[in-house]
């Protein structure tokens, strides 16, 4: 999913899916954003 994204709005929402469709947990739209974040911080780090 990082590989296919810039931004990271989808990544969040996908994360969002993850954690209370699948997971059960409660939503967390700010914390799926920084740990999207996170995510494409690392992609650009490792250039990928």
């Amino acid at each position: 999913m990082a590989l296919e994204y810039e931004k990271p709005e989808p990544i969040a929402e996908y994360l969002g899916v993850v954690t209370t469709e699948n997971m059960g947990l409660s939503s967390a739209k700010e914390h799926d954003l920084a740990i999207a974040k996170i995510i494409l911080k690392v992609k650009e780090a490792l250039g990928i």
